[in-house]
């Protein structure tokens, strides 16, 4: 499991690799994130799928 921050000067990206193949819960710390992908709000867990990755924008 793998979580880096980026910015592009306006904007935070959460960018989260699950590298097993197991199933991995983060807990985002009541953080309101959006789903880059799906736009789909999150703000206190987000379920990562194996060998996935998911990109959030703060």
């Amino acid at each position: 499991m793998s979580a880096q921050i980026r910015t592009d000067g306006e904007n935070e990206f959460l960018f989260l690799m699950n590298f097993s193949n197991e199933t991995k819960k983060i807990n985002l710390h009541n953080q309101l994130y959006q789903d880059i992908l799906n736009g789909d709000e999150v703000n206190t867990s987000i379920s990562l799928d194996g060998f996935s990755v998911k990109v959030l924008r703060k």
